[in-house]
């Protein structure tokens, strides 16, 4: 198994502009690289093209998967040779929109659009949901998506895990005062399948809703690689060895072993 250098970035991001947000994003993946240059995925948070908001105008900024989005960030991935990973709302048939993740590879081309499964009551006023589990194998090792309030659900990372994935990534748009479930949530889900984890999250305000950040990467032991500490803009990273997971899984973390396929339903 492979190593592979991750980054997730913690921001603020401005409501419904998104040609700003996707410069910004540009220009974060820039300062990124620049200090470490070796990162191989970039991972940004849930919505973060149009920023997190919950109105009627999320009808008028939805765009296709290969919107303006897309075709930005797509040449970024292909310069640098990165994987991106990023949230928008994306347009779907007969007015419907979707709470979405885009992976673009290396060769910027798309790999994964995962539309969130579990909405929030808020957020099925406005989005429709998703249904597709999405497992996909990369340069390094192979990655599952999930977003935000998907974390709550640990059937969906088991899914993810039982498909292969070495590694989920959670954009997120979580606010306060729940950031304790946040952490809990994100922490259970790595240790749970033991697999690695990375998660960030929006800072500032959105309408009501105020982010805390608290953007992180655990390990398959569901120990913290790396955690933001302050409500502020932050690009995190590390490196994550692939190999550790079988040590884990063939020591002290034997739970997939020890199932009991006989009395419960494998997903």
């Amino acid at each position: 198994m492979s190593k592979m250098n991750i980054a997730v970035v913690q921001s603020a991001y401005k409501k419904s502009d998104v040609a700003y947000n996707v410069n910004k994003m540009k220009r974060q993946i820039e300062q990124c690289l620049a200090n470490e240059k070796e990162t191989e995925l970039i991972l940004f948070p849930e919505l973060c093209t149009t920023g997190y908001f919950l109105d009627d105008e999320l009808q008028t900024i939805a765009s296709s998967c290969d919107g303006f989005h897309f075709q930005q960030l797509a040449e970024v991935a292909k310069q640098h040779s990165i994987v991106i990973a990023y949230g928008y709302v994306e347009k779907g048939a007969d007015h419907t929109i979707y709470n979405s993740v885009q992976v673009i590879n290396e060769e910027g081309q798309s790999i994964i659009n995962y539309r969130k499964i579990h909405l929030t009551p808020d957020e099925q006023h406005f989005f429709s949901t998703g249904s597709d589990i999405i497992v996909k194998s990369i340069k390094k090792g192979t990655i599952g998506v999930m977003t935000c309030w998907d974390l709550a659900f640990p059937e969906l990372a088991r899914a993810l895990a039982n498909q292969g994935a070495d590694l989920l990534l959670v954009p997120s748009a979580w606010e306060k005062p729940h950031d304790k479930p946040y952490e809990i949530f994100s922490q259970a889900r790595a240790i749970d399948q033991t697999v690695f984890l990375a998660t960030c999250n929006h800072v500032g305000a959105s309408q009501e809703l105020a982010f805390f950040g608290k953007a992180a990467i655990y390990g398959p032991d569901g120990q913290v690689i790396v955690k933001s500490s302050e409500e502020k803009e932050a690009i995190l990273t590390a490196q994550l060895d692939f190999s550790e997971r079988g040590t884990l899984k063939n020591t002290f973390f034997s739970m997939e072993a020890d199932f009991r396929e006989d009395l419960f339903k494998r997903w």
